[in-house]
C-alpha cells in the first residue's frame, strides 16, 4: 500500500519527515509519548480479521506500533520493535471494520527513538 504521506498526523514534541524511501518517525523525548498517527483503512467495513505487514527499521531507541480505532484505542497489542528487530513486523487485527490507523510512540527510557517506516501492506487473515 503506497503511503499517503500528507495524511500521517504528527504529535507535539515530534518529527515526520518524507524520505525516498517511505517516511522517518522522530519521537518525542517523553517514555510513552505518541509520535505519529497514520491512517490504515482495511477495504472491507464487514467484521473480520486482517494482517498489516509493516516494514519498519528502528535507528534509535524503542518504537511501539498499535493499530487503533476512531478514537485512539488500541485495537490488540501493542508491538515493540527495537534496533535488533527484523525490518518486517506483522500485527493482527480481528476488527477490521474498527480500524482507522496505526499509532507509533515512544518506548525508550532513554529519550527519543526514531525509525524509518518503508511500507505496509494489508491482507485477510487466513486464520
Amino acid at each position: 500500500m503506497p503511503i499517503a504521506f500528507h495524511q500521517i498526523k504528527q504529535f507535539t514534541d515530534c518529527s515526520v519527515t518524507a524520505d525516498p524511501s517511505g517516511f522517518n518517525i522522530q519521537t518525542g523525548d517523553q517514555l510513552w509519548s505518541f509520535a505519529a498517527f497514520l491512517p490504515v483503512l482495511s477495504t472491507s467495513r464487514r467484521p473480520g480479521a486482517v494482517i498489516i505487514e509493516l516494514e519498519c527499521q528502528v535507528r534509535k531507541g524503542m518504537i511501539g506500533v498499535a493499530l487503533v480505532n476512531r478514537a485512539h484505542e488500541f485495537l490488540g497489542s501493542e508491538q515493540v520493535i527495537t534496533i535488533d528487530d527484523a525490518p518486517s513486523i506483522l500485527v493482527e487485527c480481528d476488527r477490521a471494520d474498527l480500524m482507522r490507523g496505526m499509532i507509533f510512540r515512544n518506548l525508550s527510557p532513554d529519550g527519543r527513538s526514531e525509525a524509518l517506516v518503508r511500507n505496509i501492506e494489508i491482507a485477510p487473515s487466513t486464520t
